[in-house]
């Protein structure tokens, strides 16, 4: 298998690693909800927040860790370079071997059968200025160790950089995990016991409001649980300077509409002006989201890879879909174009939008938005 090739073989594992651990949070969160006693909420509630934020911040450590794998790799297999485990900052090599193990094992996949284990990788800091890799226009990207200037730093250098590094990650790891426990204790708690209890004093079935809470507060675990992955891989990509920007992918195929406008931005350059404006957006994800954001370190590797089809399609296709509007108003009709659309042959959809855009019930729709936006 080609190294770039393997990549995108890699992107599909982490997807499905993810989704995977997200829905594993979502079932533990279910069970420990049901320690919460039905005839006593109030008594309960304490035990049952604290035993399932410990279980969230455990999830989302498990999460962040499959996460770096997963940068460190695929970073590796399309530059020919990886950033430092912030845990073992010394070395200035790794084999992709060692990658590929470590990956394989949180992500419970495959490991590839080629034999080029052994393959030296450079390790460097990730805020390192490095010259911008030899990219032409229509060509399939292929990896080329030649392509890839090394750091300009002597060896003690290299070092002093790969610590001061390691311990920058540290210090963005301890106070993002005191954000998200502080979030984990704060939803878990207004999504559970609370909405149970203003449930409970409006009457009705109380076991079936024990059940929606129940429900509300395991998604909000399983996201923030998600979200240890995701962010690492957004935060690494961000700075460094090796990553273009992201490219944002939904694992079902079928996005939300405000997904599927994030999708349809394509390739988000992180070091661009105008990208810039809008590049945090990729890192935001709801409850049940199955997206995250994909680094993307060449432009080939945007241009070529069928991972960003439906990138390029929604790319192609916001623009027909929203002519006309602008901000909110182009909102409201792309995720009106995304509902009504998205199980049609990718060839249908915008014949059928401009047919159903100019039709009565398409005229109505415009005149609601332009109520509510004006």
């Amino acid at each position: 298998m080609a190294l770039v090739d393997e990549a995108e073989a890699a992107a599909v594992a982490f997807q499905a690693a993810l989704v995977r651990l997200g829905a594993t949070t979502i079932t533990e969160a279910i069970s420990l909800w049901r320690r919460l006693s039905a005839t006593d909420p109030e008594g309960t509630a304490q035990a049952w927040l604290e035993d399932a934020v410990l279980m969230v911040t455990s999830r989302r450590t498990q999460s962040r860790e499959l996460g770096l794998a997963y940068y460190r790799l695929v970073r590796a297999l399309i530059t020919g370079t990886t950033i430092p485990d912030p845990r073992d900052p010394e070395p200035t090599y790794v084999t992709l071997g060692d990658l590929r193990t470590a990956f394989a094992e949180l992500a419970e996949s495959a490991l590839p059968s080629d034999s080029d284990d052994d393959l030296y990788v450079p390790v460097e800091p990730r805020d390192q200025p490095v010259s911008e890799r030899s990219d032409p226009p229509g060509e399939v990207m292929e990896r080329d160790d030649t392509d890839v200037a090394p750091v300009d730093l002597t060896d003690e250098e290299l070092e002093a950089a790969l610590r001061a590094d390691a311990e920058e990650r540290e210090r963005e790891w301890d106070e993002w995990e005191r954000q998200a426990e502080e979030e984990a204790r704060v939803a878990m708690e207004a999504l559970g016991p609370e909405r149970y209890k203003k449930k409970r004093s409006k009457g009705g079935d109380s076991d079936e409001a024990k059940r929606k809470a129940g429900l509300l507060q395991a998604s909000a675990a399983g996201r923030i649980v998600m979200n240890g992955a995701r962010g690492e891989v957004f935060a690494n990509a961000e700075r460094d300077q090796r990553a273009l920007g992201y490219v944002r992918l939904s694992r079902t195929g079928t996005p939300c509409g405000w997904c599927a406008m994030l999708i349809s931005r394509g390739l988000v350059l992180y070091r661009d002006a105008l990208s810039a404006e809008v590049a945090r957006d990729g890192d935001l994800y709801h409850d049940n989201c199955q997206c995250y954001a994909e680094p993307v370190f060449a432009k080939s590797q945007y241009r070529e890879s069928e991972i960003y089809h439906l990138n390029r399609l929604y790319g192609e296709q916001w623009p027909i879909v929203t002519d006309g509007t602008g901000g909110k108003f182009a909102v409201g009709r792309w995720r009106k174009f995304v509902s009504l659309t998205q199980d049609m042959p990718e060839g249908d959809r915008i014949a059928f939008w401009k047919k159903w855009i100019d039709s009565p019930e398409g005229e109505r729709f415009d005149e609601a938005l332009h109520k509510r936006w004006q």
